[in-house]
């Protein structure tokens, strides 16, 4: 090889490395992402939250029907009544 060409890949490959260098400290460590990481739900805890929040809505969703129920019961028994009048 050439020394002139042997030259140029030597700066090249100090460029790379510089530029390496530059890029290196911004970057996450393993501890940052753990750290990052940490303080989010398991796939267990979000399984029983989302759980938590079904039961939680079908025993609203109960209440809202059985008052819906009720007042279908005393429109229906108006209307009984309406229809018995002469």
């Amino acid at each position: 090889m050439p020394r002139l060409d042997t030259n140029m890949q030597i700066k090249n490959l100090d460029h790379r490395v510089s530029t390496i260098e530059q890029i290196l400290p911004t970057l996450a460590t393993k501890d940052d992402l753990q750290n990052a990481v940490a303080p989010l739900a398991t796939r267990e805890e979000m399984r029983t939250a989302i759980r938590a929040e079904g039961e939680e809505t079908r025993r609203h969703f109960d209440v809202v029907a059985e008052a819906l129920r009720v007042e279908i019961h005393v429109i229906a028994e108006g209307y009984v009544h309406v229809n018995r009048l002469p």
